[in-house]
């Protein structure tokens, strides 16, 4: 009998599910829902550009419709139902982290608290706490510099510590009623197989050493004396984390009777490990020595692997080297942008003039040469994640005239990206991480011919683009 497997990829903007054929890799099933709260799925703060959250009751929602939809779209299958799944994997944006309280339960399910938008999950793309990640940097510096020189020289807004530290000091009422401190993939994943106790939760490597200071090698997350260091406000989260931390390919548990039946599955089917989205997209995409990873989405990440034998344990302003995060056995060295996608959607929402869209600015781009427009620009709008790891830093656009039209500033922005990501490419190179070839995954490559023409002619490689269309998800369900 045929076996088969869910991988449900949770995004910025939308969730998606697909339904894998364990015996050829045939994606027989698909469903995709938004995001119910907010803008475009992201609770916004007016009065401050750097917030951005999801509440995580829409997790629930969008899972019950994608797995829906999936399942409706396999059943065409003669040789399908659902009793033949044995496994389901799932992975999410990182770090987007949420409080719990003492029984499990996101704060954000409390009467109290639902309308608060602190208590809510905080969205990889939160940039609220950059002082705090500053001050995680320097008291790292002093109290173990090792520590920060897996992470590339300096701790950032987007992850673990620096946003708790953030909740702890604008939410003091709802910190107090925190019993611990997770990333969303780890609390679902619980959920699933009916694990509540927020001190037993298992947490996956990839989020634990990639955003969460783990060190899988040393003492596992930072000691007490680490976070005195920082602030003696963290030492209760530090103390909490008591659960397992497990590599990709283990089993987390079984899904559980009660999720089950709110999912339509079957009980007792093999829950994975959780992944960071870009991270597992990248084991979707067909990652391999010498082959990176591109995931051009709203933001860009850069993935490489090595040897466990590989020298290379730290490079400057790479966000972090971590072991059996992709694949068992190999280190994964991460880096990335903190905005691409964005970039190009900041402007044609919010600058290009009327009927300025994506189609036609990149039909009038194609026309042109490059250095063509004389603009030059930075990408650094939503500050830079590698390798300058300064959330504070801006974009920038120079060499304007009266004759620039918007199709012009629309391509610089793109080059502008592009040389960003060749940053990376350097960098990597420089430290001996070789890169033959690029796979391009996420939701540009199949929509943006000239992003992929661009990206190519700068990076001087070919890119490929992945035959499946949701390698995040074909990644999960390959966990």
């Amino acid at each position: 009998m045929e076996k088969f497997v869910i991988g449900i990829d949770y995004g910025t903007n939308t969730a998606r599910a697909i339904i894998v054929n364990t015996a050829n890799g045939d994606e027989i099933g698909t469903g995709i829902a938004p995001y119910p709260h907010g803008e475009d799925g992201i609770v916004l703060n007016s009065t401050d550009p750097n917030v951005a959250r999801h509440h995580p009751h829409d997790y629930l929602l969008v899972t019950k419709l994608v797995v829906k939809q999936a399942l409706k779209k396999a059943s065409r299958f003669q040789d399908f139902n659902s009793n033949l799944i044995v496994g389901i994997g799932i992975d999410t944006t990182a770090s987007t982290v949420l409080p719990l309280d003492i029984n499990g339960v996101p704060l954000a399910f409390m009467d109290e608290y639902k309308n608060d938008i602190d208590t809510m999950a905080w969205l990889w793309k939160d940039h609220s706490s950059v002082q705090e990640a500053e001050e995680i940097t320097q008291a790292l510096k002093k109290k173990s510099p090792e520590a920060l020189e897996r992470i590339g020289g300096a701790y950032s807004s987007e992850w673990f510590w620096s946003k708790l530290l953030r909740f702890a000091r604008i939410a003091p009422k709802a910190y107090e009623q925190t019993a611990t401190w997770i990333e969303i993939s780890d609390w679902f994943s619980g959920w699933l197989c009916g694990v509540s106790d927020p001190f037993k939760i298992a947490r996956g490597i990839c989020t634990a050493g990639h955003k969460g200071l783990y060190d899988s090698i040393g003492e596992g997350f930072p000691g007490e004396d680490v976070l005195m260091a920082i602030d003696p406000i963290l030492v209760k989260i530090g103390d909490s984390l008591q659960g397992k931390v497990l590599p990709i390919g283990d089993a987390l548990g079984r899904l559980a009777r009660e999720p089950a039946e709110f999912l339509g599955l079957p009980k007792g089917i093999a829950v994975a490990v959780p992944e960071i989205d870009a991270h597992i997209g990248a084991l979707g995409s067909g990652i391999n020595r010498g082959r990176m990873v591109k995931i051009l989405g709203t933001s860009g990440v850069d993935l490489v692997i090595a040897t466990m034998e590989n020298p290379v344990a730290t490079i400057p302003g790479v966000s972090g080297v971590v072991p059996h995060s992709i694949m068992p056995d190999f280190l994964t060295i991460e880096a990335g942008q903190s905005a691409l996608g964005d970039i190009y959607g900041w402007y044609v929402n919010r600058i290009a003039p009327q009927g300025g869209d994506h189609i036609s600015l990149t039909n009038s781009d194609k026309k042109l040469k490059p250095g063509e427009t004389g603009l030059l620009g930075l990408d650094w709008y939503n500050g830079n994640r590698t390798i300058l790891t300064d959330q504070r830093l801006t974009g920038l656009l120079v060499g304007m005239n009266l004759q620039t039209k918007p199709e012009h500033i629309y391509r610089s922005l793109i080059e502008a990206t592009a040389f960003g990501s060749k940053v990376i490419m350097n960098r990597f190179s420089e430290y001996g991480i070789k890169v033959n070839e690029i796979v391009a995954s996420g939701g540009l490559p199949g929509k943006n011919s000239l992003v992929m023409q661009i990206f190519s002619d700068i990076l001087e490689r070919p890119l490929k683009i992945p035959k499946s269309e949701h390698t995040a998800a074909l990644g999960a369900a390959i966990a």
